[in-house]
């Protein structure tokens, strides 16, 4: 368990000590500016996609929206309301004296 814990810790030096670089006042610090690039052009690319893939749902969307089964959902939605309309007339006319 010992072994395991030294070796962690000293991997964990070694990664942290390969990243910082030597300042001309002889501290050390981390380089951050490729990380920072790399994240900049990342956040860009996720970006288009994701715009893309909101176009292409819009579109998809739109499909749905225009298909044949809704067509004929609506159609038959309103065949459905034309007879209870009728019906409603009629037995308002009997109720009438």
């Amino acid at each position: 368990m010992r072994r395991i814990i030294c070796v962690i810790t000293i991997s964990l030096a070694l990664a942290a000590f390969g990243c910082m670089k030597k300042q001309a006042d002889g501290t050390y610090k981390v380089d951050t500016t490729d990380a920072k690039a790399k994240t900049k052009t990342s956040g860009d690319e996720l970006k288009t996609d994701l715009q893309k893939i909101g176009e292409k749902l819009k579109k998809d969307a739109e499909k749905v929206r225009d298909s044949a089964a809704v067509r004929r959902a609506e159609e038959k939605a309103g065949e459905h309301l034309e007879k209870a309309g009728q019906k409603l007339k009629e037995h308002g006319e009997k109720t009438k004296p």
